[in-house]
């Protein structure tokens, strides 16, 4: 069986069981696991870990479209709130709180914001074509909709279309899929 690491894990997470469940490894083969993932990953995790430290030096960041983000950055000086400078637990941990946010702001806003770009194409391709669909829920990136069943299949593949043409958008040069299903119920 093959493994692999959710985003976020470390070597130590992979080696908890949670919820009854997870992964049964040595730490070594934890640590094995998680190096790998480094290596194959190395632009990925640099990429995420440059985003945290500028959002810990700057205060602020700007995804793709243009969308900032601030923190209030923590003064180690503060003595009131930080009575050990750099080395006190609470500003040690509210820094690396800005820099994992940092990170994923530069990922989950761009992805927010190519799911609403591609729902406000598939409005106006409803209206446009007055396809019988009405959205039902949006999830992370997932768009689901209710349609006719004389439109579904057809609205499908515009809708997919549709999707892949929003991430477009931001993410030029990066090949897009879309994945989804047309079915009497809403599956996962």
């Amino acid at each position: 069986m093959e493994q692999s690491i959710a985003y976020g894990m470390s070597p130590y997470a992979l080696t908890e069981k949670l919820n009854g469940e997870g992964y049964n490894m040595t730490i070594e083969e934890g640590k094995r696991l998680y190096s790998s993932y480094e290596k194959d990953f190395d632009v990925g995790i640099r990429f995420l870990r440059n985003a945290g430290e500028q959002a810990l030096r700057d205060g602020k960041l700007k995804n793709l479209g243009g969308r900032m983000r601030y923190w209030a950055v923590p003064s180690s000086a503060d003595r009131n709130k930080y009575p050990n400078g750099m080395r006190d637990e609470s500003f040690i941990g509210k820094c690396k709180a800005i820099k994992r946010e940092g990170g994923n702001f530069l990922i989950q806003s761009v992805n927010a914001d190519m799911t609403k770009q591609a729902m406000i194409y598939i409005r106006r391709y409803k209206k446009l074509h007055n396809v019988r669909t009405e959205f039902m829920n949006q999830v992370y990136d997932e768009i689901v909709t209710r349609t006719h069943k004389d439109d579904s299949e057809s609205f499908h593949k515009a809708k997919q279309k549709m999707m892949i043409e929003a991430a477009g958008k931001y993410l030029k040069n990066i090949p897009m899929e879309v994945e989804g299903n047309v079915g009497r119920s809403w599956t996962k």
